[in-house]
């Protein structure tokens, strides 16, 4: 029989698709389970930085113990302690940070399917049109009653777990409890969205991971779910520049570092930074320091 990998094992090469890829992990247990709605238990004791995952359905997580930083497409971060909840819609791209100094991480994850998603939004008055096709995570002012619901839940997982109404009017229940918290309809404006676009990912996560590839603009605003104008206004909310420019300058400095530091030639070091032409790369190199590679080496032999 295989060995389920932990979290931190498996997403040292994948983008963590929750709910799905959940219930493969060793260090996650599956509370209830009806369908598309599920409830899992995360007990992670090991560090786990820069993971990222992606929200296949309504997500509401209540962090009992730890601390966790999570980073939303647009680099908001949102710092969740214990008793936090936080409400991740579907079609969101995240990441995860989780440091064990702060504490052993115990969290509730809550998926809800679509029938659910419908009988709540049902129960309640219209908000009528709904604008945008994107939903937002946002933090939820907890309570007492979270956490009598989240303890009554771990309590009677094993009896709820063989009645599927049951399931499905606890995750009602949690709904309502979210609503009475939320002046401002953002949950329920958030499940009545129509999430058409493709997944954002976030970009300054990924400009970091691909900074020294030889990928292209279009290649990264592919990446990052976005069209070339949404990826290049993005990317300039976050950087104050192109990313044409910013990709070079970076590509430029770990050139600059390569001569300095390494025996490599310049031929090696152009094609490594992604210039099939030596000749190209002399030139950009040059407006950006005032001197070639060539002398860059030069003045390295001579200290």
């Amino acid at each position: 029989m295989t060995k389920k990998p932990t979290v931190a094992q498996y997403t040292q090469g994948n983008i963590l698709l929750v709910p799905e890829s959940l219930f493969a992990m060793a260090d996650v247990k599956t509370l209830l389970w009806d369908g598309n709605s599920v409830v899992f238990f995360k007990d992670l004791e090991n560090d786990l930085v820069d993971i990222e995952f992606c929200t296949n359905a309504p997500c509401l997580v209540y962090l009992q113990a730890g601390r966790e930083l999570i980073t939303t497409p647009t680099n908001e971060q949102l710092p969740l302690e214990p008793r936090d909840l936080v409400f991740f819609p579907k079609g969101l791209n995240l990441f995860s940070d989780y440091h064990g100094e702060d504490g052993q991480l115990k969290a509730f994850l809550v998926f809800f399917s679509q029938d659910v998603v419908r009988d709540f939004l049902a129960s309640k008055k219209s908000l009528g049109s709904v604008k945008g096709s994107e939903g937002a995570a946002f933090k939820i002012v907890s309570n007492s009653l979270f956490d009598t619901f989240f303890t009554g839940l771990q309590q009677s997982s094993d009896q709820l777990v063989h009645s599927k109404p049951l399931i499905k009017y606890k995750l009602l229940e949690l709904l309502h409890l979210v609503d009475l918290q939320d002046s401002d309809n953002l949950l329920r404006k958030n499940l009545s969205v129509d999430i058409k676009t493709s997944t954002k990912r976030n970009i300054v996560r990924l400009m970091n991971q691909y900074a020294l590839s030889n990928l292209t603009v279009t290649d990264l605003a592919a990446l990052s779910g976005r069209s070339i104008a949404s990826f290049n206004r993005d990317f300039k909310k976050s950087y104050s520049t192109t990313p044409k420019r910013w990709l070079l300058d970076q590509r430029l400095e770990y050139a600059n570092t390569l001569l300095t530091q390494t025996d490599q030639t310049v031929t090696d070091i152009a094609l490594q930074i992604g210039y099939e032409n030596v000749s190209h790369f002399i030139k950009a190199f040059k407006d950006k320091y005032g001197a070639t590679p060539k002398q860059f080496m030069n003045r390295k032999r001579h200290f």
